[in-house]
């Protein structure tokens, strides 16, 4: 992240912090001089935990300085927020606002991007100013287009937005507005059910603009498919005590789930393309630690043999934990004794299917291929345009190589570890064009 010729001091934000704390330590040491006193307090001055912020910067509580001794503003510009393309360096800058949370008194951030192109970094973000110190300043610039997606989706007031006055391409957006989940275990009237019946609805308005719609069964089936899905990251995010009876969570356990999408329509030449974005955020707990810690004997064992298979093809950047979240996204995988959910594979199936596009096709004539990426934990995993098969039983799965095995070790350009780099939760991010030719095709 680069800081830009802005107001105030332009100082490197490490430089800031070490001078602040010199100064800091200077103050105490006088202090304790003229009282007599061997020790005194020093209170962490408006430092509040969080699980996202301290996840995403986990060094937030050493380097957090006292508001009296911050610089007065800072300016920065923020470019390629975006999973699909660059994980590793859209953690970083989201971690470096977080650095000058904890550093400055005021930030103003330019996003330099023409239009959105990932839902999920700028949910994040939006997630990350409720929890940022209330008595720190942040305000944002944006391009015409960028704004009227983050302002349609109820993106831009968390993030103090004000629209660039530049001439930019107008677009046509149909959002699904940030709804945000906290809940138990689904039933047919909890509020992700509602919620996914309500982002069911959207996906019918998007499918109208190109003369489609959703059957009454196929809308039944989408939103069982999105309920289970935020019913998994609402599990996940907080893992509790399995309910004996049910399977489900037991009364007073927890998560938090949040969705929010939109469709764009935009001129290629003569033609309209219609391009679709949706994000699942989940905070707290990763798939593999949720899984981990409260799986039965035998899902644990149905992974671990599975990682035993391939153990020798193991690669230098992948960790076991890797193979854990990749098999724990197949159907019949679950935290409960009960029969694993069917859901995310489904869901994959479901999307990759309405943006399916030949390959020369996306080559030569600048269509978006379907992409869906899972981020959970330092784990990545990306599905580009491959959609899942099913097997004998019914089951559906994906593994990521040509034979579609997972006894066989996946690619390692599809599945790997981020290292350093880490989100405390999970993420679902997709962004696929709507394809009328092939839902002529397979209309049913």
């Amino acid at each position: 992240m680069k800081v830009s010729e802005g107001r105030g001091p332009q100082h490197n934000s490490r430089e800031c912090a070490d001078q602040c704390k010199r100064r800091h330590t200077k103050k105490i040491w006088r202090k304790m001089k003229k009282s007599g006193k061997k020790s005194i307090k020093i209170e962490q001055s408006g430092f509040a935990g969080s699980i996202l912020l301290d996840g995403l910067l986990p060094k937030r509580k050493d380097i957090w300085i006292k508001q009296s001794e911050r610089y007065t503003d800072r300016a920065c510009n923020v470019s390629q927020l975006n999973f699909f393309e660059d994980p590793t360096s859209t953690l970083k800058k989201l971690s470096e606002i977080i650095r000058h949370e904890c550093t400055t008194k005021t930030l103003t951030l330019n996003f330099e991007e023409k239009t959105c192109l990932d839902m999920a970094p700028y949910m994040i973000l939006a997630l990350m100013a409720k929890n940022f110190n209330p008595k720190w300043i942040i305000s944002a610039t944006c391009t015409k287009s960028l704004h009227e997606v983050l302002k349609a989706t109820k993106l831009s007031e968390k993030l103090n937005l004000e629209e660039l006055k530049e001439e930019s391409y107008p677009e046509d957006i149909w959002p699904f507005e940030l709804e945000s989940i906290c809940g138990e275990h689904s039933t047919l009237q909890t509020p992700h059910a509602l919620t996914a019946r309500r982002f069911t609805d959207s996906v019918n308005n998007w499918l109208s603009k190109v003369e489609w719609t959703l059957t009454a069964d196929g809308s039944d089936y989408l939103s069982k498919m999105t309920a289970e899905v935020l019913d998994n990251a609402i599990i996940h995010s907080r893992p509790g005590t399995e309910d004996k009876t049910t399977g489900g969570l037991i009364s007073g356990a927890s998560g938090e789930a949040h969705i929010a999408g939109y469709m764009t329509k935009r001129k290629v030449g003569n033609q309209d393309r219609y391009t679709c974005h949706f994000s699942v955020v989940s905070v707290g707990s990763s798939i593999f630690e949720s899984l981990n810690k409260t799986c039965p004997n035998h899902t644990r064992d149905q992974i671990n043999n599975l990682i035993k298979s391939h153990n020798k093809s193991l690669r230098s950047n992948w960790e076991k934990k890797d193979l854990w979240t990749l098999y724990a996204l197949q159907d019949g995988v679950s935290r409960f004794k009960q029969a694993g959910g069917r859901g995310f594979m489904e869901l994959i199936n479901f999307f990759v299917k309405f943006g399916h596009r030949k390959e020369e096709e996306v080559s030569l004539n600048g269509v978006l291929p379907s992409q869906l990426v899972i981020l959970s934990g330092n784990t990545y995993i990306k599905v580009d345009g491959i959609a899942p098969k099913k097997d004998a039983k019914g089951f559906w799965s994906l593994a990521f190589n040509k034979e579609n095995d997972l006894k066989k070790p996946p690619s390692g350009k599809a599945v790997y570890n981020l290292g350093n780099y880490k989100f405390p939760g999970t993420v679902l991010t997709v962004r696929f064009e709507l394809n009328d030719e092939y839902l002529e095709k397979s209309h049913s």
